[in-house]
């Protein structure tokens, strides 16, 4: 008896677990996402009013945000000194792969924003102002939506995870 208890327990409180899990899943991606527009917000005044080249903003900047973004934005500025003949684009796809693995980010949203910095450094300081205005336009939509889906999702998940554990502990009695 006392070990089927302990199953039944464990059940509840795995699948509980779960739906809190896929909850906090929404939630970071909210986060990572308003994180990402503080980024750029930074990015964007290093560009109107320090006017120092881009690697050195990027250095800037990872001192202020947390990680991952602070390792993306230094490796992206490392292998921008290299100056090996890259372009600004092939050195940030290179690098997304620290927002992908280590962020709640869609692929989606890495991609809206890896096209938003493919044009940095190329344009003249006014056209990559109104660019990084345009993708903060489009992420700022973005972190609405997201933050709808939690508030609509995250409390159907935590319930789902607490119901489905109660689920099977019944079937298992």
């Amino acid at each position: 008896m006392p070990i089927q208890t302990v199953g039944i327990l464990l059940t509840v409180l795995s699948s509980s677990a779960l739906g809190f899990g896929a909850s906090m899943g929404l939630a970071g991606r909210v986060r990572n996402l308003r994180e990402m527009q503080k980024m750029m917000e930074l990015l964007k005044g290093e560009i109107r009013y320090s006017a120092v080249p881009l690697q050195e903003a990027f250095f800037a900047i990872a001192l202020r945000c947390p990680e991952p973004f602070a390792e993306f934005l230094k490796k992206t500025a490392q292998e921008m000194e290299r100056r090996d003949g890259r372009t600004l684009s092939v050195i940030l796809n290179e690098n997304s792969g620290v927002l992908q693995n280590k962020t709640g980010l869609k692929p989606d949203d890495i991609q809206k924003f890896l096209r938003a910095g493919s044009g940095l450094g190329y344009l003249d300081q006014e056209m990559q102002l109104r660019m990084i205005g345009v993708y903060l336009e489009e992420l700022e939509r973005e972190c609405r939506m997201a933050e709808e889906e939690y508030q609509g999702k995250g409390k159907v998940y935590r319930c789902l995870g607490v119901m489905g554990g109660l689920f099977l502990a019944v079937v298992f009695l």
